[in-house]
């Protein structure tokens, strides 16, 4: 099957297959600890953004950070640390730099895995996947995504980009 065709109508393909059953919750038993409750932790190797794309994203958020870009973020993106309200951000799963092909257009420094990209693009094949490692919810972190894609296909389309 050609890869970007659609998958036939009814197919299952599961976003993570990876996981580990971790106990929750225990109850003391006299002089033993007992298991009550188990969780389910999805591995991100296993998801399909990890396979597919090889991209690695920060934790468990959200994280209010102060956000900034250098001179090619602004090349590539425009400037978003001035758009909305604010140059904060709540970031929930912000690109890492260590993921391959990647193209940061705002940057915000966190105590867990230093530099990290709460808007980025990712390469693959023929085009780019914008991530917006931010949570949406508000005015600010929405401004900043949409300005972003605009200013980024304008630089895609642009001569010698």
């Amino acid at each position: 099957m050609n890869p970007y065709e659609r998958e036939p109508e009814g197919r299952k393909t599961p976003i993570v297959d990876e996981r580990l059953i971790v106990p929750v919750s225990f109850k003391l038993d006299q002089e033993r600890m007992i298991a009550e409750k188990f969780g389910t932790i999805f591995l991100f190797p296993g998801t399909l953004f990890w396979k597919e794309f090889n991209a690695l994203t920060t934790s468990d958020g959200p994280c209010s950070l102060e956000v900034y870009q250098n001179d090619e973020d602004m090349r590539v993106a425009g400037d978003l640390v001035n758009v909305g309200e604010s140059n904060k951000v709540q970031e929930f799963r912000a690109l890492r730099k260590e993921t391959k092909n990647c193209i940061p257009m705002l940057r915000a420094s966190c105590a867990e895995f230093g530099e990290i990209y709460p808007i980025a693009a990712v390469r693959c094949d023929w085009g780019y996947l914008v991530i917006g490692g931010m949570q949406t919810k508000s005015t600010v972190e929405f401004k900043k995504l949409a300005v972003a894609v605009d200013n980024f296909c304008d630089y895609v389309r642009a001569p010698g980009a």
